[in-house]
């Protein structure tokens, strides 16, 4: 992916690539640092995403995140139950 390789050259030194899901302004990755977790719930305040899921691409290196994209098709699996628990308690609530 282009983003995810451009953001890959901009950081320096090792990373790791790391998605994080956010359902409706929740971020369900609770070792997120506070700063991202606020950034990732402002962005999706932003573009009007307040009730999707969505699958936010980092670059991890040490303490930095570096952000690298978005998808509105995420991986789920990492998400757990906890996205499970989520998501079925979405599909219930009219």
């Amino acid at each position: 992916d282009a983003a995810l390789a451009g953001a890959r050259a901009a950081a320096a030194g090792p990373v790791r690539p790391r998605q994080v899901l956010c359902l409706d302004q929740e971020v369900l990755d609770r070792d997120v640092p506070p700063a991202t977790a606020t950034g990732v719930r402002r962005l999706t305040k932003l573009l009007g995403a307040e009730t999707a899921l969505l699958g936010l691409d980092f670059l991890v290196g040490g303490e930095d995140w570096w952000f690298a994209g978005l998808t509105a098709v995420p991986a789920l699996r990492p998400g757990g139950d906890l996205l499970v628990n989520r998501l079925l308690h979405a599909l219930e609530t009219p």
